[in-house]
């Protein structure tokens, strides 16, 4: 398939469609809840996905990898019907087990709103996990208008159902799982039929050897995820430890703020790009620098301002988006911001390392990562509050990227250099932060949200300037040596 400039433009406005509502449904979903649910629901609630989001990585969510990862591949081999079959197997063992888990966690609770979310959360997941393999598929075989209609449908419709639960029917914090789950299990039903009527498959297809190709896949992938997890997510359990479960739930809805902001444009970028980018890993692995550093440069392009711009102007937005409870971890925005700008660049050379068989390389990175991680938290935690917990994560992901990085360039002689026509743009941006940082001490001290407002408009236009006048056609470089065949 021949992945033209016209391709590339209507799959970024599908993605763009869909991760825009995503984002407006989120920045509506904040506020309203926020100013309803206190902390400490939020704390327990986090506290319990979390839980689950770390179990589901050795259950479910390296299947979703290994869909990524093989689904081209095999479907080469014109064996897809066998993979199909194989990982449903492995979605029903594994499901088994995790009733198992949540059941055992259920009964070891004190019951109440604790033992609720574990319910519901895990019906969640077990919901969530069959659909996500679905539109797994969607998105490699380039439908992104079905997928993005699917997402936009699916948020929509939980925010509605969650409204309707909580103000009308007087639900408290369980109302969030509920609605999920509950849409997505709506949506699962109407799409999968469709799925399996495109599929024929019989017992003698369970394979042992495509079972071993996956697991001998999964298991970097797995440490790998799980090490990313705590990265993202361990500092929860420590602010649990050492301070209140009130403070759990203010940093972890600034957290979620910063996931419906910067790793939202993270995803879209790798929704669009994606298809393109495996596959080219897949046929041509060593040919693909040039491409991954054509995509480098626009997704820095796109995704930094919007980082810069929401951390330098975070005490306005958390005025807008969070109840006067969790105003207080305005600060704590530009940190995670830029942890997870970090984040979304280490995704490039995650993607080419996995492809050029490096697992040894990425598990050891992960691993060392994660521990540091671990350790910042530990120590540091307890002397500067839960506030630390977002520098800790910065570190982290600053160390990972840059040690991807490095493999990339040692094993790929993948270079940085051609991020020099980023310059101008970059100085910019720091220009930007110290006049604002200027004006708010001397002139602005008391700057309302309208001038806020001007101030946000003149600093997209001058960068939007510079861009015109220094890269005067990101969409081009982006769609540049991307025709394979």
């Amino acid at each position: 398939m021949k992945y033209s400039a016209k391709k590339f433009v209507t799959d970024f406005f599908w993605y763009l469609a869909g991760t825009t509502t995503t984002l407006l449904v989120g920045v509506l979903r904040t506020p309203v809840f926020t100013r309803y649910f206190t902390p400490e629901e939020y704390g327990y609630y986090g506290l319990i996905l979390i839980t689950f989001s770390i179990l589901s990585i050795f259950l479910y969510g390296w299947l979703n990898n290994c869909i990524w990862r093989f689904y081209n591949q095999y479907k080469k081999e014109g064996i897809l019907n066998k993979f199909y079959l194989n990982l449903f197997l492995l979605y029903v063992v594994f499901s088994i087990i995790f009733l198992f888990i949540a059941f055992s966690w259920y009964l070891l609770s004190s019951g109440g709103i604790t033992g609720t979310l574990i319910i519901l959360v895990f019906v969640q997941l077990l919901v969530a996990s069959p659909l996500n393999y679905m539109l797994i598929v969607d998105r490699l075989e380039y439908r992104s208008k079905k997928y993005n209609i699917i997402a936009i449908f699916r948020v929509v419709l939980s925010f509605t159902l969650q409204y309707l639960l909580t103000f009308q029917l007087d639900f408290r914090i369980e109302a969030i799982p509920l609605a999920s789950l509950s849409i997505d299990l709506i949506i699962l039903i109407a799409i999968t039929p469709s799925f399996l009527s495109k599929i024929s498959y019989k017992l003698k297809d369970i394979s042992g050897k495509i079972i071993k190709t996956l697991f001998g896949y999964a298991v970097p992938g797995i440490i790998s995820n799980l090490s990313a997890i705590i990265i993202a997510s361990s500092d929860r359990y420590f602010i649990a430890m050492f301070g209140t479960i009130d403070e759990v739930g203010i940093y972890n809805q600034v957290y979620s703020f910063s996931q419906l902001s910067i790793m939202a444009l993270v995803n879209v970028f790798f929704a669009v790009i994606n298809p393109k980018f495996l596959k080219t890993l897949e046929y041509s692995y060593r040919g693909s620098n040039r491409l991954t550093m054509n995509y480098l440069i626009v997704f820095i392009i796109f995704i930094l301002p919007v980082t810069t711009y929401l951390s330098m102007f975070a005490f306005d937005f958390s005025n807008v988006f969070f109840g006067k409870d969790f105003r207080i971890g305005y600060k704590l925005i530009p940190w995670v911001m830029f942890g997870n700008f970090f984040s979304g660049l280490t995704l490039f050379s995650d993607n080419r390392l996995k492809f050029g068989m490096y697992y040894k390389q990425i598990f050891w990175g992960y691993i060392v990562t994660a521990v540091v991680n671990i350790l910042l938290n530990f120590f540091f935690i307890p002397v500067y509050t839960y506030r630390f917990a977002a520098v800790s994560t910065l570190i982290s992901y600053s160390l990972l990227m840059i040690y991807f990085f490095y493999l990339d360039y040692k094993y790929t002689s993948f270079s940085l250099h051609g991020l020099k026509v980023l310059l101008p743009v970059i100085i910019v941006l720091v220009l930007q932060f110290i006049a604002d940082y200027f004006l708010r001490n001397h002139f602005l001290t008391q700057a309302g949200f309208m001038v806020t407002g001007i101030e946000v408009l003149i600093f997209a236009l001058a960068y939007i300037v510079t861009i015109i006048v220094f890269i005067p056609n990101p969409i081009k470089i982006f769609v540049r040596d991307s025709d394979m065949k």
